[in-house]
């Protein structure tokens, strides 16, 4: 069970007790601290109370979540491996049940049902769990990209057999959506997928959720390299052709998301003084223009043609719409 962490002294201790207290006892936990600020340590010490299965390791710099998981990765040692973020908490039986369906299904990556509370308890989203366990594969995960309930391109609450992703990695210098590329890659090595239904874990929404925080260039840059990255390995292992149309135009639009972001977190920019990274990442935008032009609706068009016309003026544009129109969507990248 690897936990990446990175200031998170005041809620650690839950997420390591939820998972010391599984029913199941055979595992190790390895904590991975990305130099955190905090009394990280001493809060992980009182939550492990000296139990020879958590380890604690720490990355010399802020390095990020991508960099935390692959040094888990490295140090662990079982047949299975988990991830677990700081902040979310475990029912005491999801590693029971996922590795008993695991070892009975034969399947590479077992999905846990899941919900999203506050503090308080409150649920406030729960995954699509049905009454059955649902058994798929790998490509058709990947086909059914951008389906909603199941959650299945983040990489928590789920087992994976070691086997299948022994030679993947999560992207260095990526601040969000790592986890999206990572399963790409694992879906690719799964012959079989299994969701089993109910209720194991929770992801507990809070004022902070991005622990890694903050948004720059060269963050959102690499994140836009990756998805052209990922996009390509995807339609060369996709044959469907309406699924690499849907991702690709699905893909488009968080690249078009990026770009504002990198524009809200970088108002300094003009048009002397844009980076190499802003002008780059709009060329990547651009370059998928005649597929928008092709496949997209409405909405994409016309924000292609207005990214393809006068990006900055986009970006402003729609600033502005998300801040005085009532409606419009309050995306956290923009508070």
């Amino acid at each position: 069970v690897i936990i990446p962490v990175h200031n998170r002294a005041n809620l650690i201790g839950k997420c390591i007790k939820s998972v010391l207290n599984q029913t199941e006892k055979n595992f190790e936990i390895i904590v991975v601290d990305d130099h955190s600020n905090d009394d990280l340590s001493e809060a992980v010490r009182k939550a492990s109370q000296n139990d020879q299965r958590v380890s604690l390791y720490s990355l010399d710099n802020n390095f990020g979540v991508s960099a935390a998981r692959n040094l888990g990765m490295s140090k662990s040692k079982g047949d299975w491996i988990c991830f677990l973020d700081s902040d979310d908490y475990w029912e005491e039986n999801l590693l029971e049940v996922l590795l008993r369906t695991g070892d009975k299904t034969k399947a590479d990556i077992v999905i846990a049902g899941f919900d999203m509370v506050l503090k308080t308890g409150e649920v406030i989203k729960e995954s699509k769990s049905g009454k059955r366990l649902i058994t798929s594969t790998g490509t058709k995960m990947l086909e059914a990209y951008g389906t909603k309930g199941f959650g299945q391109y983040c990489c928590w609450g789920r087992l994976f057999r070691r086997e299948i992703i022994k030679d993947i990695s999560f992207p260095r210098g990526v601040a969000m959506a790592e986890d999206r590329f990572f399963m790409t890659y694992a879906y690719a090595n799964a012959s079989k997928v299994v969701y089993v239904p109910g209720v194991f874990f929770h992801v507990l929404l809070h004022d902070n959720n991005a622990q890694w925080g903050g948004f720059n260039p060269w963050l959102e840059y690499n994140e836009i390299k990756e998805f052209d990255k990922t996009l390509m390995f995807y339609n060369q292992h996709v044959g469907n052709e309406k699924s690499r149309k849907e991702a690709g135009l699905l893909w488009y639009r968080e690249k078009a998301l990026i770009l504002r972001r990198m524009f809200k977190s970088n108002t300094r920019f003009s048009k002397k003084q844009i980076s190499r990274y802003y002008k780059e990442a709009i060329q990547s935008i651009k370059n998928d223009q005649m597929f928008v032009m092709k496949n997209g609706g409405i909405k994409d068009k016309f924000v292609a043609i207005m990214i393809n016309c006068c990006p900055l003026l986009y970006c402003k544009s729609y600033y502005l719409a998300e801040k005085y129109i009532k409606g419009v969507n309050k995306s956290k990248a923009f508070q």
